[in-house]
């Protein structure tokens, strides 16, 4: 158990030092707050596979082998789809902020449009006008609703946690795999 533990810490710490400064860089904006969702549904997942790890037969065999393989290249798939579509919800549903092109701000689609904004909106969807051009016509928090603005923060939440959570399911899978492996050998 010890071992284990120890494997499980390591692992931990690998992903958190070799991945968190990239974790932390495509982020969604701090608005967003995904830091304690994500926290914790990271140590759920940990939970989740150390206990499908410790519940596994105790004498490695091909069978398990193939169960932890066949799951990490699932989620290695599935952490691909996910890179993808957090990718696209960041491109949907952020901007850049004027004063600094790295910040970027939650925006919303356009039937999430104020009244003020939506008596202007064909003038926007005519000149395909980009979000951060929108904002410039209106005061601070007046282009889309509250509601349209926490939908799309739950959609970048929703696809960042797929997103780590996938890699970090697929890493795991992948390190149990490689530590069966030698003993079948």
């Amino acid at each position: 158990m010890k071992r284990f533990l120890t494997k499980s810490v390591e692992v931990v710490t690998f992903v958190v030092g070799a991945f968190g400064g990239v974790f932390k860089v495509i982020a969604p904006p701090t608005t967003v707050a995904a830091t304690f969702p994500l926290g914790i549904t990271s140590f759920v997942m940990l939970i989740i596979l150390m206990g499908i790890s410790i519940a596994g037969p105790k004498k490695p065999n091909l069978a398990w082998f193939r169960v932890w393989l066949i799951s990490g290249i699932t989620f290695c798939v599935l952490a691909i789809a996910a890179a993808f579509l957090y990718s696209l919800s960041v491109d949907r549903f952020t901007y850049p902020h004027k004063s600094a092109s790295v910040e970027r701000r939650v925006c919303a689609s356009p039937s999430y449009f104020t009244p003020d904004a939506q008596s202007q909106s064909a003038k926007f969807i005519s000149q395909n006008t980009q979000p951060e051009d929108i904002v410039q016509d209106f005061p601070d928090g007046d282009t889309w609703t509250k509601e349209g603005i926490e939908r799309s923060e739950d959609i970048l939440l929703g696809s960042y946690m797929g997103l780590v959570l996938s890699i970090g399911t697929a890493i795991f899978c992948f390190l149990e795999a490689s530590l069966i492996l030698p003993k079948l050998l």
